[in-house]
């Protein structure tokens, strides 16, 4: 069956040679958040919308880093897996103070973000972070 039909198998076994874009990651993470109206709520979905200006930036060049850096980073893999990731990718929110660097669990490919107020802290602490740690995980 897979000689005969190889075409309808490819996509199952091979990757996508087209680039990342900042909407495959948006649309790949599932965001955990506070509970709606909480101090913590209106710190995590500021810094939720700093996460998606930032891959747009990427996305446009602006950062030193690229999106698949930033996918390795959380996950080890440089592309999305043709069948996906196993469970979904999850983005949650680092409160503890002196901790401004993203964390990543790559066998989970949960990515914590860090809290900052500004987005220029955020993409500064993003993208050294990603640099620092040039395969996967922890900066």
């Amino acid at each position: 069956m897979m000689k005969n039909h190889h075409n309808i198998f490819k996509m199952a076994f091979c990757s996508s040679e087209r680039p990342l874009k900042a909407t495959d990651l948006i649309s790949l993470f599932h965001v955990e958040v506070s509970p709606p109206g909480s101090n913590w709520w209106h710190l995590e979905t500021k810094v939720e919308g700093f996460w998606r200006d930032f891959l747009l930036d990427i996305e446009d060049g602006v950062s030193d880093i690229t999106l698949e850096q930033l996918l390795v980073f959380t996950s080890g893999a440089d592309r999305i897996p043709a069948l996906g990731f196993s469970p979904q990718p999850t983005l949650t929110f680092n409160h503890e103070t002196g901790r401004k660097y993203p964390e990543a669990n790559t066998c989970l490919v949960k990515l914590k973000l860090p809290i900052h107020n500004t987005y220029g802290e955020f993409t500064k602490y993003m993208c050294e972070g990603i640099i620092q740690a040039p395969t996967f995980g922890l900066a």
